[in-house]
Formats: C-alpha cells, structure tokens, sequence
C-alpha cells in the first residue's frame, strides 16, 4: 500500500537520516498527543465549568481551587525530549540535505515547539509539587538546550567550521548571459 510513496523510501531506511526522520515523527506525535491536547483540554474544561481563576492570578496559567481540573502529563514530556536529543547526536555529522528527509531548521523548530509545550504544561503542574513536576521542567530545559545545540551546528556549517562531508554544500550559480 506504501510502495511508490517516498514516505515509504524514508520508512524503509535504516541509515541515520532515516533514524533522525522516525525520532523526528515520534517527538512530533507526542508532543500533540501528551503536550497540546492535555493543555486544550485543561483549558477548555476550565472554560466549561468556570474554574479558571479571575482576578490577579487569573488566566488559563494560573491555580485555583478547583483549576486545574487534573495533571498536565508533563512528566511524559521528557520522552520527546531526550528523542530529540538522541536525534541530534545521530544528526551532527550530517548535511541534512535530502529534500525527503529531515532538516535542521524543522528540528530546531520542533525543540522550540517543545520547549514551549514542556514549559506550559510544568507551570500547569505546579499546584502540587512533586517529580513530575520537576520532570516536566527539565524537560522544558532539555529542549532549550537541544534548540540551542541545532542552532550552534547550524552556526558552524555555515561558517564553514565543519569537515566538507558534513556541510550541505550550495549549488553553484549559473551566469546568466
């Protein structure tokens, strides 16, 4: 049924720029299902049943009483986290230049989508504190601090501070006549 698709050449690879694309769709797919989708729904379960706080702490941020409703699941966050980080070890070498396959620029994107994800979902688990918590908090950091190692790779292959075979090397201009 996937034959002929290029999601199936990418699916069937067993490379590191395969390994990178299927961390990339893992981390993706948990950050909506374990990070966006709880915090709608913390948000609008708030908004159903008039929990959210009003006043100076008001906002879909902020604790009361009865708000939130239930955990954010941020602890689970830390999984995307250290995927993305496995993916830039396995991406560190790479040109990434395949138009198929994954990017720099989409992974660092995915980090600061995640960091923001993590960041969110912690500061809706701070009503109680506890390990989970916490690990949703580090997970916060762990994507920062991946999002800042893509942009120091990035840095250095456009300096040209890396070997040639890990440089995306730029088509040469044709003259116009």
């Amino acid at each position: 049924m996937l034959d002929g698709h290029w999601w199936s050449d990418v699916a069937r690879r067993s490379d590191r720029v395969g390994w990178v694309m299927r961390l990339e769709l893992a981390s993706a797919a948990w950050l909506v299902v374990l990070g966006i989708v709880p915090i709608v729904a913390i948000a609008v379960t708030g908004i159903v049943t008039g929990t959210i706080p009003e006043g100076a702490e008001r906002g879909y941020l902020a604790h009361g009483p009865d708000y939130p409703a239930f955990t954010s699941l941020s602890a689970g966050l830390l999984v995307p986290a250290l995927a993305l980080v496995a993916a830039w070890v396995l991406a560190l070498p790479l040109p990434l230049k395949d138009p198929v396959g994954p990017h720099r620029l989409e992974l660092g994107a995915l980090c600061a989508l995640g960091t923001a994800v993590a960041a969110t979902a912690s500061a809706l688990d701070v009503r109680e504190p506890s390990v989970f918590a916490l690990a949703g908090a580090a997970a916060a950091v762990i994507f920062f601090l991946t999002l800042l190692l893509y942009i120091v790779r990035s840095v250095l292959g456009w300096l040209r501070l890396v070997p040639r075979s890990w440089r995306a090397e730029r088509a040469p201009r044709r003259r116009r006549r």
